[in-house]
């Protein structure tokens, strides 16, 4: 820019001496003497000052080198106030990177498109009742819209051979899968049609995780067989490092078997969570929606309404399939995203005090300049070019902060939050930083730099910056009040989540989860096809886990409370038949082993539990219902001696027994449509069932944890292709079952404990700063018999008057908007009084805290040397 400056310079200084001896030469070819010629010019001309100024005039627009002036003026008035420098961007900088951090997780997740090709395309049918392969076999065949598949996503599946046996995560997918979603493998080849017809699915595509774990990255693993569920499977393919569908933990992908003729495994299994589709070329969802009615209803009208499923197919709809996978967890998101743009709020009110503050304290240098010449206009443009610096500089730093947070947020979203491993810093989020950052220094700057346009040259030459003004006063309160009430929304939000987690941590699960270890036994199919065979496995696992030392009580069950793995069905009993073309009532089960209830501490309330003679194969068919499945049947009567069976089965269960309620799915309660728990006994199940894969529980002495070991080894003694998985504590079952609000409730409480510290710091600043401008009177009020403790009541009732108007304003602002934590809640409303008493009386301490400092100080002030203080 000097060098530009100089250079133009030189060419004007050049231009104007050749035009001024031109007319020097023309007036000697006159007659006049060389130096009259000068002297006539020089009139003409004028002054060369004057000249120059008109020429720059007319060469370019003058704003552009006093905005550049003036930013060069503000970086070194800046540099000059190191102190105002740090804090306003230290912090702007937390303030923007806490929201660039949440913006990233809210635009990787919920934001960025798929990572597919032309993902718009691409559509979930959401359904709870359309699950089944039949169904799913109609609609990819008949549909002229969309182009369907189906993925069923939380299968898993025995690998042997390579190394110990393991149990992976898999998905069993439609051949067509990989082809809709657009997403060739890394190497090798995908599934061919018909892979995934009857005695075809030989074949299997392995995540590019595994490929890394388990072979080490070796190519010929592309054509090897191995031993998947007593079934070779040759790998055809590795997927993308980047690909996960659908889960980021699913490590294999095998076809379904689709096979007509299987009967009722294909014309009633579920389980078909993922039916995804992509429209084909000039199709809408609209269309889809509308088509996808009409092949339903005439599935529905031929099979599944004439069996009485009167409900199959209601509320089912097509909708774009980002939005499907994100559902669960997007109101958490945004409301995490509203709580931290409150903590920015309250961090840009500090700036602006900061700002106000500087501004009076420049009053007699503003002065100065406007008696020199100086417009309103250029006064403003000078403050808000420093108030955008500093908020450019706060946003740099902001990235760091936010890079730092990013991580944190990973850390602390659960494991199965969708679309976790695309969560990165992106242009977008630099993109947010930058306008986040000016519209913060230009909205924020701009009162500060209104007021400080209007100054009166005169007073402010005489007082300088030694007091503030009634209006910059009121400013400066007014902000301070803003803080409070916008913390008072973020308090109370973060509180109403907290008392939530508390009272899930302290909610009675239906069992004592102290010392138990759980883990998963899987056998292979080739054992367990043999139901007697099978249940002996069992049977003889259990007993020698007895006799290992530390060992109080072992049992099985083929699904543990909280877990999510439970099995459903529609149920009947003798005093409620099912009618057809109403909903049946649907309950969850499990075969439990021996000595179950004793080891997980179920209570059992009326009748018996299940003797040894129930376990045995011939046995008389029975049942254990839990206390909500009994009133639910049976109300008002006595369950024991009744009867219940699935709606499809032949053969009726007798009830012999009432156990305590268990919660199945979440702390905060199970889904209103299951009405209940019933428990068989692993004899091998109910009618129609063979389980195979059962989850041990083990009641301890000492660490559940410690025992593993030794129960792997026993394991591994009885079957060496057997693996072992799931391996937790029961106590860490439940502190899973809650994790998604835990997560939720911390990451708040720390956007609450932020907000309180920016408003104790702006509340400190203020405060300091009246103090220090009223230094002279408070030293006059000490001479005139004002003792130290009414000065401390005199500024800290000032402080006082302030946090009640902030409270009344911040807490029925807070009653409207903690509605949104409705989902959230458990056991407490969002308008919790003792929450909100809590909440109000945690703001008011830190506000008397934060006023209490320069209030301490003010009491111990000299009045002599206050008074003649400048």
């Amino acid at each position: 820019m000097r060098w530009f400056k100089k250079t133009s310079e030189q060419q004007l200084e050049g231009e104007l001496r050749f035009h001024m001896e031109s007319a020097i030469e023309a007036k000697v070819a006159s007659g006049l003497t060389p130096e009259e010629a000068r002297r006539a010019v020089a009139i003409e001309f004028g002054g060369a000052v004057q000249i120059k100024e008109e020429c720059r005039d007319v060469q370019r627009a003058p704003w552009i080198e006093h905005l550049f002036l003036d930013a060069r003026y503000g970086f070194r008035s800046l540099l000059k106030n190191p102190g105002f420098t740090f804090l306003a961007v230290l912090i702007l900088g937390v303030g923007i990177g806490a929201n660039t951090a949440i913006f990233t997780v809210v635009n990787s997740i919920l934001l960025r498109p798929l990572p597919y090709p032309k993902p718009e395309q691409l559509l979930s049918m959401s359904s709870p009742t359309i699950q089944q392969l039949a169904a799913f076999v109609r609609l990819r065949d008949e549909s002229k819209v969309v182009s369907y598949a189906a993925c069923l996503g939380n299968a898993e599946v025995n690998l042997i051979g390579d190394g110990e046996p393991a149990r992976l995560p898999a998905a069993s997918v439609s051949a067509n899968l990989f082809r809709v979603l657009g997403v060739e493998p890394w190497i090798g080849d995908s599934f061919r049609d018909g892979d995934d017809g009857p005695k075809r699915g030989g074949v299997m595509v392995i995540s590019h995780q595994l490929f890394e774990s388990r072979f080490h990255g070796d190519p010929s693993v592309i054509g090897r067989s191995l031993m998947v569920d007593d079934q070779l499977r040759r790998v055809i393919g590795v997927m993308p490092p980047t690909f996960a569908f659908p889960t980021s933990t699913t490590q294999v992908w095998i076809p379904l078997d689709i096979d007509p003729t299987r009967g009722s495994a294909y014309w009633w299994s579920g389980n078909l969570h993922n039916i995804i589709g992509r429209l084909r070329p000039g199709a809408d969802a609209a269309q889809a929606q509308a088509e996808m009615l009409q092949i339903t209803g005439r599935l529905k009208k031929e099979f599944y309404g004439a069996q009485g499923w009167a409900y199959w197919g209601r509320d089912t709809v097509v909708r774009p399939m980002r939005e499907s996978m994100v559902a669960e967890v997007q109101t958490r998101l945004w409301l995490l995203l509203g709580a931290v743009g409150l903590v920015l709020l309250i961090a840009c009110a500090n700036f602006a005090n900061l700002l106000l503050v500087r501004t009076t304290l420049r009053r007699r240098e503003l002065a100065v300049r406007a008696a020199l010449g100086a417009t309103r206009w250029r006064i403003i443009q000078q403050v808000l070019l420093e108030s955008v610096i500093v908020a450019s500089v706060g946003g740099a730093a902001a990235l760091g902060v936010a890079q730092a947070g990013t991580a944190l947020l990973i850390a602390c979203l659960p494991a199965g939050t969708p679309r976790i491993t695309e969560i990165g810093m992106d242009w977008h989020a630099l993109a947010f930083t930058a306008v986040v950052s000016v519209v913060t220094g230009i909205v924020f700057g701009l009162l500060p730099a209104i007021r400080a346009s209007k100054p009166d040259p005169r007073h402010s030459l005489q007082i300088g910056g030694r007091s503030v003004a009634g209006g910059r006063r009121v400013l400066l309160t007014s902000f301070v009040t803003l803080e409070i009430a916008v913390s008072v929304v973020v308090v109370m939000g973060a509180g109403l989540l907290a008392k939530t987690l508390w009272l899930l941590s302290a909610a009675n699960p239906g069992f004592q989860a102290d010392h138990l270890l759980t883990f998963q036994v899987t056998p292979n199919d080739s054992l367990c096809q043999d139901r007697i065979r099978c249940a002996a496995f069992y049977r003889d696992l259990i007993a020698r886990a007895r006799m290992i030392p530390g060992v109080i009580n072992v049992s099985a069950a083929s699904a543990l409370p909280l877990s999510g793995d439970f099995d459903t069905f529609a149920a009947e009993s003798d005093s409620r038949p099912f009618k057809k073309g109403s909903a049946a009532p649907s309950v969850w089960t499990a075969r439990i082993a021996p000595d179950y209830l004793d080891t997980m501490k179920i209570p059992v309330l009326e009748g018996r539990a299940f003797l040894a003679s129930d376990f045995t194969a011939g046995s008389a068919p029975v049942l254990l219902v839990s206390a909500f499945a009994a009133k639910r049947f049976w109300p008002g009567e006595n369950p024991i001696g009744k009867r219940l069976r699935g709606v499809w089965q032949t053969e009726w269960h007798r009830v012999v027994g009432v156990v305590g309620d268990v919660k199945a799915t979440d702390l905060s309660g199970d889904p209103a449509w299951l009405e209940g728990a019933v428990y068989f006994p692993y004899t091998a199940g109910i009618e129609g069932d063979q389980t195979r894969v059962m989850t041990m529980v083990v009641r301890t002495a000492g660490d559940p944890l410690g025992l593993f070991p030794a129960m792997r080894r026993l394991v591994a003694g009885l079957r060496d292709d057997v693996p072992v998985n799931r391996v937790q504590s029961m106590q860490e079952v439940v502190e899973d079952s809650i994790v998604s609000q835990r997560s939720t409730t911390w990451l708040l409480n720390c956007f609450a404990l932020l907000a309180l510290l920016l408003a104790a710091v702006g509340i400190y600043a203020v405060v300091s700063y009246t103090v220090a401008q009223r230094v002279r009177e408070i030293g006059v009020r000490m001479a005139l018999g004002a003792v130290p403790s009414h000065i401390g009541k005199l500024i800290i009732g000032e402080n006082f008057r302030r946090i009640a108007i902030g409270l009344a304003l911040g807490v029925p602002t807070a009653l409207f908007a903690t509605k949104a934590l409705a989902s959230q809640l458990y056991g407490v409303g969002a308008a919790d009084p003792s929450t909100y008493v809590m909440g109000c009386a945690v703001v008011i301490l830190v506000a008397l805290a934060a006023a209490w400092v320069p209030a301490r100080r003010a009491m111990k002030l000299d009045p002599a040397a206050a008074i003649h203080q400048e």
